[in-house]
């Protein structure tokens, strides 16, 4: 039986891969291109489209490309006041600014790559002389740049006022990437190196570490890439939007599905608890007015 009223918002591309899915399982069912949103504020705040209002949704399910982190958390912040989304705005804040993301996923227990946060007025003496080239530069807007020499390095850190801040890290030294996909009752993933991709039933550890990645960021669901050193592995990257059809072919699982069927689960049992708490509730009430009845006159 179709249930629940699902939303979602994300680029054009992905509904394609998800509308099948979606369509079977949900009572209403509906997408929004984030071009087409329409934010207002003033008395009150709310997110349209044509005339539809996302409130009038039970989940919303948040796909962002995260060169837009600053819109999509400003959608989330507007929507999860009143509806269930899969990803909270303060998540979607560590994305618009990567730094704060990795010093809160570092003291969640995950091992990062060697990095600094520094300001860009004094990178280019501390970059050669602290980390030496190449380096991967990550400016504020979140673009990764790949820097081989000093005159790029110095032409790239010119594009931005003193006083920014530059994420900077030494590039992966590994041709090898585990690409995990962690749901809230799946986990799983292939490995790629180069163009090559290879199916493989991730260890334990591995799995515990992209779940554990889900955790820290508290989101439905989560795409981590990580790359091995010794027996170790080491968080390179995290997406909030999965390429759909490559874990498809590639680890030979349909994503779209296993999204659809957990938001189905996770609002029926929110319906059911709701139910519980409406009873316990309801059963106080009785108890209060019944001692009140037996209660002797003063």
């Amino acid at each position: 039986m179709k249930r629940g009223r699902v939303a979602v918002v994300g680029p054009k591309s992905v509904w394609s891969s998800l509308e099948g899915e979606f369509s079977r399982r949900f009572a209403a069912v509906r997408f929004f291109d984030y071009s087409s949103l329409k934010l207002t504020a003033g008395s009150s705040l709310s997110v349209s489209m044509d005339g539809l209002d996302l409130t009038v949704f039970d989940y919303v399910l948040v796909l962002p490309d995260t060169s837009r982190a600053e819109f999509y958390q400003t959608l989330v912040r507007i929507l999860e006041k009143t509806v269930r989304t899969s990803v909270p705005s303060r998540t979607l804040e560590f994305f618009w600014n990567k730094p704060i993301m990795w010093n809160v996923l570092s003291e969640g227990g995950i091992r990062l790559p060697e990095m600094a946060v520094i300001s860009q007025d004094v990178a280019f003496d501390y970059i050669k002389e602290s980390f030496k080239l190449p380096v991967v530069l990550t400016t504020p807007q979140g673009k990764e740049v790949y820097v081989t020499n000093e005159t790029t390095l110095k032409n790239v850190l010119e594009l931005f006022p003193a006083g920014h801040t530059i994420l900077v890290r030494k590039p992966l030294r590994s041709d090898e990437l585990y690409v995990t996909f962690s749901s809230m009752g799946a986990t799983f993933g292939y490995v790629r190196a180069g163009d090559r991709r290879t199916p493989i039933k991730i260890d334990d550890r591995l799995a515990k570490l992209s779940r554990k990645v889900r955790e820290v960021l508290d989101v439905d669901f989560c795409v981590s890439l990580f790359y091995r050193k010794g027996k170790s592995y080491y968080l390179y990257d995290v997406r909030l939007l999965p390429n759909f059809e490559r874990f498809n072919e590639v680890a030979g699982k349909n994503v779209a599905r296993i999204m659809a069927v957990e938001i189905q689960d996770s609002l029926q049992f929110g319906k059911t608890v709701a139910g519980l708490i409406g009873k316990v509730k309801e059963f106080f009430r009785w108890l209060k007015d019944e001692i009140g009845n037996t209660r002797s006159p003063e």
